[in-house]
């Protein structure tokens, strides 16, 4: 099979390649349709009965995202016993390198025409990022899985339709939403200082109510200190005290026991006297006894 006949046309926009992605990528509401690529199926290729869905999974840097695109395209060249319309089955591939680089490749096969198993078309979007701004490169190419006397033809009408379209519509879409890029760019750039005086306030605002609540905070603490020393002092006061009455109790119980111990001591030297006394007695009523019986014994 021979080499594809690529047709290729580029252009230099003034803006990063991040604000071409958001801007004409993704699904961004554009022109009252649901994203720029789905105005570009309605409005510049002119398609019906779109079934657009979203990347999956969502775009993201190095990853590759997917979607299909199922629609109706109306053919602009008219054949002898050709169809009006096409029956058309995209599939969107979006290559993610990094945030200065992006490729999309579209491939487009048909149905309901003759000759429909024996080609597809395949068209590629490259954006990179340049010293002031991104380069958008854009082609396509018929991609023959067969040979047919017609491939010349289907080439040629191809060629002819996407070069009107970017020449006449994509290109000068693409300059139209430079303008809006770098004029939302100003606005935001003017509106930056603003913001920037608002977060500043944000911030003061925030700070001196997180330094009341520190202060409210450091009140408490203050109270809370002096409560906890308050109520140390009179535990303190109270320990003395119970401290104090368990000494008076300690000595009282002293004196008690002394005074019992006097009580005792008492007790018994005065039963030691009454225990001599009553010796003496007994010695004094012997010796009567003893005197009375040598009387009568004489």
């Amino acid at each position: 099979m021979n080499q594809p006949n690529i047709q290729k046309f580029k252009t230099q926009l003034k803006v990063t390649v991040k604000e071409f992605i958001d801007f004409f990528l993704f699904d961004t509401p554009y022109e009252n349709c649901l994203s720029f690529p789905h105005y570009y199926q309605v409005v510049l290729c002119q398609d019906k009965e779109i079934s657009f869905q979203k990347y999956q999974p969502q775009p993201q840097i190095g990853q590759i995202s997917k979607r299909p695109i199922n629609f109706i395209h109306p053919v602009k060249e008219k054949q002898m016993f050709a169809p009006d319309v096409v029956h058309c089955f995209a599939e969107d591939v979006l290559y993610y390198f990094n945030q200065d680089e992006i490729l999309i490749e579209k491939e487009v096969k048909f149905a309901k025409i003759p000759y429909a198993d024996s080609f597809c078309c395949r068209v590629f979007w490259h954006i990179y990022q340049i010293e002031d701004g991104c380069q958008v490169n854009y082609g396509f190419y018929i991609h023959f899985f067969k040979s047919t006397v017609f491939k010349s033809k289907i080439e040629s009408s191809s060629k002819k339709e996407n070069t009107e379209v970017w020449e006449k519509c994509l290109k000068q879409v693409y300059e139209e939403g430079q303008n809006k890029i770098l004029s939302k760019r100003v606005q935001n750039e003017r509106q930056q200082p603003k913001a920037e005086i608002e977060v500043t306030q944000q911030i003061e605002t925030q700070v001196e109510k997180v330094n009341q609540i520190k202060e409210k905070e450091e009140t408490k603490q203050v109270i809370l200190e002096q409560e906890q020393q308050e109520s140390q002092i009179l535990l303190e006061n109270n320990e003395n005290q119970q401290q104090k009455q368990q000494l008076l109790i300690e000595n009282k119980v002293k004196e008690i026991f002394v005074e019992k111990q006097e009580q005792s001591s008492d007790q018994k030297d005065l039963n030691l006297k009454l225990d001599k006394l009553t010796q003496l007695a007994y010695a004094i009523i012997g010796l009567l006894i003893i005197d009375i019986l040598f009387t009568i014994g004489k």
